[in-house]
Order: C-alpha cells, then sequence, then structure tokens
C-alpha cells in the first residue's frame, strides 16, 4: 500500500536562553564617530588597577599594585556563516530558514570562537603602522603578531578537583586581579548539572552566590588546549558586537541548474572581546 506524505512546518529553530554567552556578555559599544568595529578594535580596559593605602600624617604605605594598570587589547571580527540546502523549496522558504539558523547559531558560534580562537589564530595579524603601543594580547605563531584574546590561552594545569571547589577557586582569583564590575566564570555543560545546587537563575542568567555570572553555551567545547583536559575560566566583562545578517538568495546565484539543488547563505559579522590580562583557567575532574 503506498503512503502519501503530506508535508508539514517544523518548529522553527530557537537560541538557547539561560547560560547563552549573548544574554551574558555586554554590547559592544562603538567608540569616536570614525570607528567601525568590522575593522577591528582596541581598547584600554579598565580592568585592572592597584591602588595603596596610607595612615594621615605618614609616609608609612601599603602598596597593592598602584602602577598595575594594564595594557590595551585588541581584536578583529570574523563570520558566522550557515546554509540551508533543498531541491524543492521555494527560494524564500530557504532564506527565511537561512535567517532564523543565523541568528539561533550566533551565540553558539561566537562562544566556540570566544572559547577557541580558532578562526584568529588561522589568520594572524599586525599592528598598523606606527603605532606607539604594544597589546597584551595572545602572540601568534609568528613573532609581532597577534590573535584575538580567548579563553584556552590560559593554562589550566591539572585537575584541581570537582568543579563546585574549581568554580570558586577561579572565581576567586579573577576577583583577585580585577577591580569590580562582573566576573564571568565560563563553564563546560558536562559540568553545569554538578554546579547547579549552588547556582540561582535570574532571568536568563546563572550567577553564583557572590554574583559572577556563570556562562555555559553550547559552544563552549569545554576542554583545554589538549582536547580532553574539562576547563573551567574565568574572565572579567565580555563585550560582543554583531552585525546584520545578509541573506545571499538570489535564484542566479544560488540554484545548480544541473541537479536543480538550491543552496541559500546566510551570514553576518561579529567581534568578542575581553581583557586577557583578568583570564583565569583551572582544570576540573567532573567526578569530584
Amino acid at each position: 500500500m503506498q503512503v502519501m506524505l503530506g508535508q508539514v512546518p517544523s518548529p522553527p529553530v530557537q537560541a538557547r536562553r539561560a547560560g547563552d554567552l549573548l544574554r551574558a556578555a555586554l554590547p559592544g559599544q562603538d567608540g569616536d564617530g570614525a570607528t567601525d568595529w568590522t575593522k577591528g578594535v582596541v581598547a584600554w580596559p579598565e580592568s585592572l588597577a592597584g591602588w595603596r593605602v596610607i595612615q594621615d600624617c605618614s609616609t608609612t604605605e601599603v602598596d597593592y599594585g598602584l602602577a598595575n594598570a594594564g595594557q590595551p587589547v585588541g581584536a578583529r571580527p570574523f563570520l558566522i556563516q550557515t546554509a540551508v540546502d533543498c531541491p524543492r523549496a521555494p527560494i524564500p522558504d530557504m532564506a527565511a530558514r537561512a535567517a532564523r539558523r543565523i541568528e539561533a547559531i550566533t551565540s553558539q558560534a561566537v562562544a566556540r570562537e570566544l572559547w577557541t580562537g580558532a578562526a584568529s589564530a588561522e589568520d594572524p595579524w599586525e599592528l598598523p603602522d606606527g603605532a606607539a603601543w604594544d597589546l597584551s594580547n595572545p602572540a601568534g605563531p609568528t613573532a609581532g603578531t597577534y590573535v584575538n584574546p580567548h579563553l584556552a590561552a590560559a593554562d589550566v594545569g591539572t585537575a584541581a578537583g570537582g568543579p563546585m571547589a574549581v568554580l570558586g577557586q577561579v572565581e576567586a582569583a579573577v576577583a583577585d586581579k580585577t577591580i569590580g564590575g562582573p566576573i564571568y566564570l565560563h563553564v563546560p555543560l558536562d559540568v553545569l548539572f554538578e554546579l547547579a545546587i549552588g547556582l540561582e537563575r535570574r532571568g536568563d542568567l546563572l550567577v553564583t552566590p557572590a554574583g559572577s555570572i556563570v556562562v555555559a553555551d553550547g559552544g563552549y567545547p569545554g576542554t583545554a588546549t589538549d582536547g580532553t583536559t574539562l576547563a573551567i575560566y574565568g574572565t572579567g566583562p565580555v563585550q560582543v558586537w554583531l552585525g546584520p545578517t545578509t541573506v545571499y538568495d538570489d535564484p542566479s546565484q544560488v540554484v545548480n541548474a544541473s541537479n536543480n539543488v538550491a543552496r541559500v547563505w546566510a551570514e553576518r559579522p561579529a567581534l568578542v572581546l575581553f581583557d586577557p590580562q583578568t583570564l583565569v583557567g583551572a582544570a576540573v575532574s567532573p567526578e569530584g
């Protein structure tokens, strides 16, 4: 017996919510009128600063790194792309699906690049001629080149305990480095369940008892550079810039006439930036 199958719409793709990087990150800010973030940015973070304490009418002081102001940091953007293939669907339907897909995948794509720095490492960059300052960015494979700040640049060492203990250690280490503002704790989904009892949900954010933001984005691979060791990272504030989505759906360009298969592309530029001078990492054992 033949069965006629009627086509029905599938549930539209949606972005994840709690733990999502984009919901936790600060929106990237434009600089002066001449700044175009799609060409790259440089910032002088306010993440680090020392202080001193003194007694009135005394020359005695206790110096907590008064001169520790930190160095500038820079990053270049990257493109997030996705494609929809279908031999029979109308091009407008494919274009709408591609647009939904790029919106849903954006946080995951930005999170993976924040963790690994993979796209930047494939194409290290140099400062413009005449730049009068150096950057605190990780160095590229060639002297004088840089890669974007990324979490896996931190040494995590060997496992220092279970998720709760390591999360607290990383949180304390970042707090010791920074002068205030939000602390971001980046954790693998693999250990989030073990951390849940100590976290609070505030809207779409997960926070520690001390108020630090816990990000457990699906885009985080969860492992250090060796590809096997689970790691938790901590940073100061994370900023994300996002450009508009462009959908390439001109039938003359997306349809392969030889087999009548169409491929519609969607893309958007993104840039993620944090101060790597606040970065702390530690290996974690999921068994505790």
